[in-house]
């Protein structure tokens, strides 16, 4: 609260710190990680990503239960489309023929288990 109030700048660092974002990275690979990560949003159908964003919209005034059953919901809606019943399909034939999870579904393997390493200086 005090962040939006006083309008003081902060660091990326406090920023992180905070939650305010989910990665820091150096200015002149900004613009590039921006860009992979919109790429890697945008190829999960529209449907599951307006189903994600509904449950954060509708759960964030509800208590944790509701919320929860709500997200429940909407998944449950969200599953039984035709079109996600065909990946859920697609994803499970390639799993069975030996994709590991990453394959099965189609997202790159992180280069790092531990996940990005965030510059100090």
């Amino acid at each position: 609260m005090a962040m939006v109030l006083d309008g003081r700048p902060i660091t990326a660092q406090q920023a992180l710190a905070m939650g305010a974002v989910n990665q820091v990275v150096p200015d002149a690979q900004l613009r590039a990680q921006a860009i992979a990560w919109a790429a890697h949003i945008a190829q999960w159908p529209r449907s599951a990503l307006a189903a994600a964003k509904r449950a954060l919209v509708e759960g964030r005034d509800l208590p944790l239960t509701a919320a929860r059953r709500n997200e429940v919901q909407i998944f449950s809606e969200t599953a039984r489309r035709a079109d996600a019943q065909d990946r859920l399909r697609a994803a499970q034939a390639r799993y069975d023929a030996g994709a590991d999870s990453y394959e099965a579904i189609g997202l790159p393997r992180p280069p790092d288990p531990t996940g990005p390493t965030i510059p100090t200086a």
